[in-house]
């Protein structure tokens, strides 16, 4: 089969897959590329593998659209089919590729990552001495998957450090609990979402009930922790989002070329549950409905916890604290060739319900509160939390932007959860004691 008919297939394959197309591109464009293609065959030094040649063409042509959307060859698809049937080997972590490198946008807790101090930001630059030159998302990622307890040595790059360092891990199954919750003093709730799975929401619905039948004082505020957490799935997040807005709400909707990537998603079981499955959300206890809410975001906020901080931030329900969130605001299908490949494409984007797009832009806290500032960095004050928040230099609250002189981990509070509370004198992360200190104003406005 020549070149030119082979690249005839691939476009009517593409445009015909395409939702919404309706006109097949003009043929001038696919001749050229044909042409090139054949002179590349017959008239380079070397031997060309055809096959190769005609994998590398797609990849441009992919390469020219986002990060997001790449071609799947034989091994790739081979490969995704089977970690979305069963369960695989990593280190817990949600990566990007950042040129020849692959950036750490979040980590989730309890993982091989966690324990071995790698940090969200950080830049990996090899695995067991090999780089990723040259390799997609995809490829760079099976690299650091693997058969569950095996080792791989990580290279990396940590801001503000002058050289490499190497770290050691082991590969383990990646089962890590949704949802940590428990009471701050008598009167606070605290939820910290890890991800977003099947199951977060209806957990997270579980444990607050029974902190709220569990608890005298009642419950006067709610801290929702979304920091670190890559996201998940699309109708978790109505469904959380769901749990503090008011019935009907407008959570998320999405925008792209063809109708069917032009949808809403509300405040409704229709657009959260599974058929025939149990409304859980009506057993949200009214004082949680009722309660002012505080949502903790940072730069491992992703996806699902953008939507749901845009939409209880854009309906007033919360008020946001931390930094600006990654930005991923984006649907990607899966679109087979026929041939064992396959095309991940971008087909749509998230829009919060005031219309604000996430992509690329990801969400601004009301209240911006930021951890490890470079040198010279302009603020308009800092603070350290020890205990109860110390304020400096007539430090208000209501400033819009705030430096912590010390980093904060996000999964620290979550992790001194112990039997199910824990005291605000406890508190030594910046984020969360401000999160803390609107919640006390608040209660305060309420009872004067």
């Amino acid at each position: 089969m020549t070149w030119l008919p082979r690249l005839v297939v691939l476009w009517l394959t593409l445009t015909c897959a395409a939702a919404g197309a309706t006109e097949p591109l003009p043929m001038d464009p696919v001749a050229r590329l044909a042409r090139i293609l054949e002179l590349i065959r017959s008239r380079y030094v070397d031997p060309v593998d055809e096959a190769r040649l005609f994998d590398e063409a797609i990849r441009g042509l992919m390469k020219g659209l986002d990060v997001n959307s790449v071609y799947l060859d034989g091994d790739a698809y081979r490969r995704l089919l089977q970690d979305t049937q069963g369960k695989y080997g990593g280190l817990g972590i949600e990566v990007r590729k950042d040129g020849d490198a692959l950036r750490v946008v979040s980590i989730f807790e309890d993982t091989p990552a966690q324990r071995a101090g790698l940090h969200a930001d950080d830049l990996i630059t090899a695995v067991n001495g090999r780089g990723f030159d040259g390799l997609s998302l995809e490829q760079s990622v099976y690299m650091v998957r693997g058969v569950p307890n095996t080792n791989l040595l990580l290279t990396l790059l940590r801001r503000g450090e002058p050289g490499a360092r190497r770290l050691a891990l082991d590969r383990e199954q990646i089962q890590g609990r949704s949802v940590r919750a428990g009471m701050i003093g008598e009167r606070y709730l605290y939820l910290r979402l890890t991800e977003f799975n099947r199951h977060t929401a209806e957990e997270m619905v579980l444990r607050m009930e029974r902190l709220a039948e569990s608890s005298a004082a009642g419950i006067h505020g709610v801290i929702l922790d979304l920091r670190d957490n890559p996201g998940g799935t699309l109708n978790t997040a109505v469904a959380v989002a769901s749990a503090f807005l008011p019935p009907d709400a407008l959570v998320v909707y999405t925008q792209g070329m063809a109708a069917e990537s032009k949808l809403k998603f509300l405040a409704r079981k229709e657009d959260y549950l599974r058929n025939g499955t149990e409304d859980f959300l009506e057993r949200v206890p009214p004082q949680v409905k009722q309660a002012p809410l505080v949502v903790l975001v940072n730069r491992g906020s992703a996806s699902s916890s953008e939507i749901v901080a845009g939409a209880l931030q854009d309906h007033a329900r919360a008020t946001l604290v931390g930094t600006r969130t990654y930005g991923k605001g984006s649907i990607q299908v899966i679109l087979p060739l026929g041939d064992g490949t396959a095309l991940k494409l971008t087909t749509s984007r998230y829009y919060t319900p005031k219309g604000r797009v996430i992509e690329n832009q990801g969400v601004i806290p009301d209240r911006q509160v930021d951890l490890d500032p470079v040198d010279g960095t302009d603020a308009v004050s800092h603070f350290v939390a020890l205990g109860r928040l110390a304020s400096h230099g007539g430090y208000d609250s209501n400033a819009g932007r705030v430096l912590c002189t010390a980093r904060a981990d996000a999964a620290t509070s979550a992790a001194n959860l112990e039997a199910d509370s824990m005291q605000q004198n406890d508190i030594t992360d910046c984020q969360l004691a401000l999160a803390l200190d609107l919640l006390d104003r608040q209660s305060l406005a309420q009872t004067r």
